[in-house]
C-alpha cells in the first residue's frame, strides 16, 4: 500500500497496487460458506478492470516512450496526443474497483463473504487506494483532455452517481444484513468522493478524500463493535442489535456517533466534508449532485434511524439470550484511537474550512 502511494511510474504503481487487490482476493477466499463463489466474482472483475488500466498504461508507454507520470504528461501536451480512449479505459477499469454505478453490484457480495475480523481494514483501505489511483491518473496526465469532453464526462457520471445513490440507499433501507448495509453506504459515500475530485485539484482533492477518511474511520470502528457483538450470535443480522442499549448504553452512544458522522449531521467530520462539497458543487453549478448528497442523507437518515431504534425501543425477542458485552483491551483501545482520530480530524478541518 505505501509503495503504491508513493511511486510515480505508471507501471510500477499497476504492480503494487495489483499486489494490493491479489491480498484481498486471498483473504476473501478465507471467509466462511459462499466465500469461494464471492472471491471468484471479484476476482473476475478485477482481472477485467485491470486488464482495462494495463492496456492503457501501456499505449500511454508506446506514445511516450515513458512511464514517469511527469515526463508522460509533458510528452502528451508537446506532441497533442488524443487521450480519450485511454481515458475510458482506465476510468472503466477504476470504476469497477471502486464499485460506482453501474459497477456497484459486487460489494454486498464481498461484504457478506469476507472473513469478519477483516472486513473493517478492508473496507477502509481498498476503497482509498483505488481513489488515489483516480487521483493520479486524472490531476496528472488527464486533465489535459479536452475541456468539453470533460464536462460531458461530468455530466454523465453525475446522472450514474444519481441513479447508484438512489438505487443502493433504497436497498439499504429494506436490508437485513449489516454488512450488506455498510456496503450500499459505502457505496454512496464513494461515489461522492470520486465525483468531487473532478471538480478541483485543490479543494475537491481535499474534500473528497477527507470524505473517503471519515466513511473510513467510521466503517473500521463499526466493524469492529459489530465483530465482538455478532460473534455470539454468529451472524450480522440486525436482530443481533436487538436491545443492545441493555448491555452496553455507552457502546450504543458510540453507534450513533459513528452513524451521524457518515450521515453528515452537525458537528461531525462527515458535516463538515459533505458541506465543503456542497459548497464546491454550489461553485460549479452542478446542482444534481447537491440534490443527490441532500437525497443520499436523507436515505441514509431512514436506514440509520432503523439500526437507531432496534438498539433501543425494539421489543425483546425471547429467543435471543442475553450475554456479558464485555469488550476485549485491544477493541478498547483501538475504537479510543479511532474516535480520537474522528475528534481531531473533525477540529482540523473544521479550522481551516
Amino acid at each position: 500500500i505505501l509503495a503504491t502511494s508513493f511511486t510515480f511510474d505508471l507501471f510500477n504503481f499497476y504492480v503494487f497496487f495489483e499486489l494490493t487487490t491479489i491480498c484481498v482476493y486471498i483473504l476473501l477466499a478465507l471467509g466462511g460458506k459462499g466465500a469461494s463463489f464471492a472471491a471468484l466474482n471479484y476476482l473476475i472483475l478485477g482481472v477485467i478492470a485491470s486488464s482495462f488500466i494495463v492496456l492503457r498504461i501501456g499505449f500511454l508507454y508506446f506514445s511516450t516512450g515513458y512511464l514517469n507520470i511527469g515526463k508522460v504528461a509533458e510528452l502528451i501536451t508537446a506532441r497533442s496526443i488524443n487521450l480519450i480512449i485511454p481515458f475510458i479505459f482506465i476510468c472503466t477499469g477504476l470504476l469497477v474497483k471502486l464499485a460506482v454505478f453501474p459497477f456497484s453490484f459486487w460489494p454486498a457480495l464481498v461484504y457478506k463473504n469476507f472473513p469478519s475480523a477483516i472486513i473493517p481494514i478492508y473496507a477502509s483501505v481498498v476503497s482509498f487506494i483505488t481513489l488515489y489511483a483516480f487521483y493520479l491518473f486524472y490531476w496528472n496526465i488527464f486533465y489535459l483532455m479536452d475541456a468539453q469532453f470533460l464536462e460531458f464526462f461530468k455530466s454523465i457520471m453525475g446522472i450514474l452517481i444519481f441513479i447508484g445513490v438512489a438505487l443502493f440507499s433504497t436497498f439499504a433501507i429494506f436490508e437485513l444484513d449489516i454488512r450488506k448495509i455498510f456496503a450500499y453506504s459505502t457505496v454512496s459515500q464513494v461515489s461522492y468522493a470520486f465525483f468531487v475530485i473532478l471538480f478541483e485539484r485543490g479543494e475537491g482533492v481535499y474534500a473528497g478524500f477527507l470524505h473517503l477518511l471519515n466513511n473510513g474511520l467510521c466503517k473500521l470502528a463499526l466493524f469492529i463493535i459489530l465483530f465482538e457483538i455478532t460473534k455470539e450470535y454468529k451472524n450480522y443480522l440486525l436482530s443481533s442489535l436487538n436491545m443492545l442499549v441493555t448491555k452496553s448504553k455507552l457502546l450504543c452512544i458510540i453507534i450513533l456517533f459513528l452513524l451521524a458522522s457518515v450521515l453528515g449531521m452537525p458537528l461531525t467530520l462527515g458535516f463538515f466534508t459533505k458541506v465543503s462539497m456542497i459548497l464546491l458543487a454550489f461553485k460549479n453549478a452542478d446542482y444534481l449532485f447537491i440534490f443527490t448528497v441532500l437525497l443520499g442523507a436523507t436515505l441514509n437518515f431512514i436506514y440509520f434511524w432503523k439500526i437507531a431504534n432496534i438498539m433501543f425501543f425494539h421489543k425483546k425477542d425471547d429467543e435471543i439470550e442475553d450475554f456479558a458485552l464485555d469488550l476485549s483491551v485491544f477493541t478498547k483501545i483501538s475504537l479510543g484511537l479511532i474516535l480520537l482520530a474522528l475528534i481531531l480530524s473533525t477540529i482540523f478541518f473544521s479550522q481551516i474550512s
